[in-house]
């Protein structure tokens, strides 16, 4: 029994003894899931894109695009457009996220395919891809890893998509694993960053 039960067939003391309470006399505020504002908070840190139609909205910032007032505004709209209760669902997808189990995709690859993404041909694959469509917005979740340039390192990122009609939120947390020196192509984890902590 939840405390609202609880509470509904409370006794009241007094006068009125022996007599259930009138729910509807009551005036409870629900507190606030406030998952809107987690969102938030979780965008302002990390790398965000917004794309409508096939036009990429400029950030016009050095380091993280939320920093751009007008970009910031822009995004915000897109998630209170949303509403509460689908950003709380969407949260509640994206927590469900196994991470390890995406780094362990990449870490049990072939030596083939781990070889290709290791050399840097701008080969990039992603793995433990999560889909689901919540209240019209097609959101996904997945890992990605690739190498670009001739460094001993793989770039890995942890990339969310939150789509609807033509409008798109991407973000993601990027860093890098270096190249395992025990094995000729394996990798060494060396990051645990997780846009879900912030």
């Amino acid at each position: 029994m939840n405390w609202w039960s609880i509470l509904k067939n409370a006794k009241v003391s007094g006068k009125a003894k022996g007599t259930t309470l009138d729910s509807n006399r009551i005036k409870i505020k629900k507190p606030e899931d406030n998952c809107i504002k987690r969102m938030k908070d979780m965008l302002e840190t990390t790398s965000v894109s917004f794309i409508e139609g096939t036009t990429i909205i400029p950030s016009d910032a050095p380091i993280f695009q939320m920093e751009s007032a007008e970009f910031k505004k822009r995004i915000y709209k897109f998630i209170e457009d949303a509403g509460e209760s689908t950003i709380c669902k969407i949260l509640q997808f994206a927590d469900s996220y196994d991470l390890q189990a995406g780094f362990k995709e990449y870490l049990d690859m072939g030596q083939k395919e781990l070889k290709k993404v290791s050399e840097g041909d701008n080969k990039w694959k992603a793995t433990s891809i999560n889909m689901k469509d919540i209240d019209g917005y097609s959101v996904n979740i997945f890992l990605r890893a690739g190498k670009v340039d001739s460094l001993p390192m793989v770039d890995i990122k942890f990339i969310c998509t939150i789509s609807k009609s033509n409008e798109e939120l991407y973000f993601d947390e990027w860093s890098t694993m270096k190249l395992n020196p025990n094995t000729l192509y394996g990798l060494k984890m060396s990051t645990n960053n997780d846009w879900r902590k912030r």
